[in-house]
């Protein structure tokens, strides 16, 4: 009995170390961002964002010694790097496992470019992803590891974030890591590998919202005033169609020239975003009332008195419900929209 216990004890252990050794081994990296910069207004680069940052990484020294320049060989993939200095190289032993693991540290400065979201301008939250991939081992080989470890975690603040960094029109809410694997379906001319190669990808993303509430201010108060403008035609005889026309037509013209007129604050993007849904509300509200304006016209010259006002007292109501209503969807939207 004492015999099969030690086999099987025996035996356990022998598949732990095997298991272990077939294991990938782990890069730990970490970053610290100093300082950001978002070419927002320029229009050619609003696809950027530049970071002054410092990086490290920490790993085991491996028995095959001839594998550490490429462990520390990583590649920031969705950057132009200015610079990218060398701070600090060195070893340690830790103390609890007594194994020995290399350091890494550097100082980079450089343009990182990212597919920014405005679906919920002005409410919409930015994602700026700082992309690290190892840039000749394998994921089967090395796996990149988020050194979390590392930071103070402090609530309500960003991890590896300096906290007096200032975005013009934006606050940081939240720093986070993504660890993914990248699939290239070639081997690069290399026949010693199969035809697709695997790769350990580990993302630092920084997420920041947009001071919203002076853009809606911008946005909101001169559109609930046009809205309410076209709005009166409802309090106008059907009689007096001049002057209701004149209100609408106003209203239209208004409502376009105040698009053309904030146009250079709003991103260009291949997509409606939350300010375009409320100016397309105004018009389509303001085309109504000038529609059911023109409609009563028709109802009261041709004797059908009563329809035309209950036409009327359902306008006065369904017009304010709908622009309210409406508005407060988008923004509702676009505040609790998630990234």
């Amino acid at each position: 009995m004492k015999k099969i216990i030690q086999l099987t004890v025996t035996l356990f252990f022998v598949l732990s170390n095997l298991q272990a050794q077939n294991q990938p081994a782990k890069i730990y990296l970490g970053m610290y961002v100093r300082s950001i910069t978002l070419e927002e207004r320029a229009k050619e680069k609003s696809d950027r964002f530049s970071v002054d940052a410092y990086w490290w990484i920490r790993y085991e020294i491996p028995k095959d010694t001839s594998l550490i320049k490429e462990i520390e060989n990583i590649e920031f993939l969705n950057s132009e790097i200015r610079s990218n200095e060398i701070d600090d190289r060195n070893t340690f032993t830790d103390a609890k496992s007594q194994k020995k693991f290399g350091y890494l540290t550097g100082h980079l400065k450089s343009d990182f470019m990212f597919y920014p979201n405005y679906r919920y301008y002005p409410l919409d939250k930015l994602v700026l992803p700082i992309t690290i991939e190892s840039k000749n081992l394998m994921s089967d080989k090395y796996q990149l590891i988020a050194d979390t470890m590392s930071y103070e975690m402090r609530p309500g603040e960003a991890m590896g974030v300096a906290n007096d960094i200032e975005i013009p029109s934006f606050e940081i809410t939240k720093s986070r890591y993504k660890s993914n694997q990248k699939i290239y379906e070639t081997n690069f001319g290399d026949l010693r590998f199969k035809k697709h190669l695997k790769y350990s990808r580990l993302s630092f993303e920084i997420i920041i919202e947009r001071k919203s509430s002076t853009f809606l201010l911008k946005i909101l108060i001169p559109i609930v005033l046009i809205t309410l403008m076209a709005y009166l035609v409802f309090f106008v005889p059907a009689k007096q169609l001049e002057v209701a026309v004149g209100l609408t037509v106003t209203s239209l013209l208004s409502c376009i020239a105040l698009q053309l007129t904030i146009g250079s604050d709003i991103p260009v993007t291949g997509y409606l975003i939350a300010s375009d849904k409320i100016f397309y509300l105004s018009y389509s509200l303001i085309t109504y009332a000038m529609i059911q304006t023109l409609y009563t016209y028709r109802l009261e010259k041709a004797g059908k008195v009563r329809l035309a006002n209950i036409l009327e007292t359902f306008s006065r109501w369904i017009y304010p419900i709908a622009f309210i209503s409406i508005i407060l969807m988008i923004i509702i939207t676009g505040a609790y929209s998630q990234v």
